[in-house]
């Protein structure tokens, strides 16, 4: 049952079991690797990467604020951009996603989206400013066949409200095809806990953030279906359209509860990355008073470009550790299970591949392609 409350949606149902889908597996090497090299032309903060429908790769490079193309063997062919204001420039790529080849870039800083045709004689095909009216600061993060934008808030941690572990709001919503106009809120659900720590017991000197595994609020758009959740339920909502009553899916996924051994290793990997002055933030955040029961259901949620399977992960306690994807059909049903490797974050997937951003023990970033050998349905 779908129930709405004042602010918050939230949700109730009935477990149905499901039978296990089948397997799928990755190969140990990667098929194509971009990156690891030195100078300036290397890869910092990737936004995100996509694979065109002629096997070429296109990344969206934030520290260098430009969006590059690669052939299918992952050589340069190329680029795309610089930092700056004007037409072709970017300050801060928040968003990569693609039209058929059409590339779709969106600019935080600027507000506005590029779109970008490689191999035009001119790249530059044109540029939607969002200017959308709203009451809640938002980003683009997606697009919808009807041309709508997929407009999501974030979260700003702040010394208000009572003591203890609180969940911040998020919203999800549908900008105009043109960037005008108001945003037409769709859900609003909780998103990520943040707590107050204050070693001593006043404001002063005291740090807020979120907690550890703490829990979000993520949305992806897929050709005219909208996708919905909260990572700590078990639950997605499909909206066809963007438009209500949507579909409730139960993701029947495995609960993990808290334990000591799971708050300690992600305690040892935070401090491992943290200046030492935010190591008593990162042990408060790993303390029990403000602990979750039980890790996040899932998560991430992927919508591959050019396809119709969404990509749901299991969370993963620490950078080090592989990281299981359950991959759901059109109609939400669970169709296979893919363990990915280590320090990767999928971006874009294909009947045969996987891609995504990956990073080594050093914490260099690369962009790998990974082929993927899909198993037979699991017989009714």
């Amino acid at each position: 049952m779908l129930q709405l409350t004042p602010g918050f949606l939230t949700l109730a149902m009935v477990a149905v079991a499901a039978p296990q889908p089948p397997r799928w597996t990755v190969d140990s090497a990667p098929a194509v690797s971009i990156g690891g090299g030195d100078g300036p032309a290397d890869l910092l903060r990737v936004v995100g990467a996509l694979r065109l429908p002629d096997g070429r790769i296109v990344v969206a490079n934030h520290g260098t604020h430009d969006v590059r193309l690669y052939s299918a063997t992952g050589r340069i062919e190329a680029s795309f951009g610089r930092k700056g204001s004007g037409p072709g420039e970017f300050e801060n790529i928040g968003w990569l996603g693609r039209v058929v080849d059409t590339i779709l870039v969106y600019d935080g800083s600027h507000r506005r989206i590029t779109r970008i045709r490689f191999g035009a004689k001119s790249p530059l095909v044109g540029i939607t400013r969002v200017v959308s009216t709203s009451d809640r600061p938002f980003s683009i993060a997606g697009r919808l066949s009807s041309g709508e934008w997929l407009a999501t808030t974030g979260i700003s941690p702040t010394f208000e409200g009572p003591p203890g572990v609180r969940r911040l709001p998020g919203s999800v919503g549908l900008v105009p095809p043109d960037g005008a106009g108001a945003v037409r809120w769709v859900a609003t659900m909780p998103s990520g806990a943040v707590f107050v720590h204050s070693p001593t017991g006043r404001l002063e000197g005291a740090s807020v953030g979120l907690i550890a595994f703490s829990p979000f609020l993520v949305a992806e758009a897929q050709d005219n279906i909208l996708w919905i959740g909260d990572t700590a339920a078990d639950t997605l909502l499909r909206y066809s359209g963007g438009r209500g009553p949507p579909a409730v899916i139960r993701l029947d996924l495995p609960r993990r509860a808290m334990t000591k051994a799971i708050a300690e290793r992600s305690l040892a990997a935070r401090l491992a990355e943290t200046r030492p002055a935010g190591h008593a933030f990162a042990r408060a955040a790993h303390s029990a008073p403000n602990l979750p029961a039980a890790l996040p259901t899932f998560g991430s949620l992927t919508a591959p470009s050019g396809g119709t399977e969404l990509w749901v992960s299991e969370h993963r306690v620490v950078p080090a550790d592989s990281i299981i994807f359950h991959v759901l059909g059109p109609d939400g049903r669970r169709i296979g299970q893919v363990v990915a490797p280590a320090r990767f974050s999928l971006t874009d997937a294909g009947p045969d591949w996987i891609l995504g951003i990956a990073r080594d023990s050093d914490d260099v970033e690369y962009v790998r392609m990974f082929r993927l050998t899909r198993s037979p349905p699991t017989p009714r």
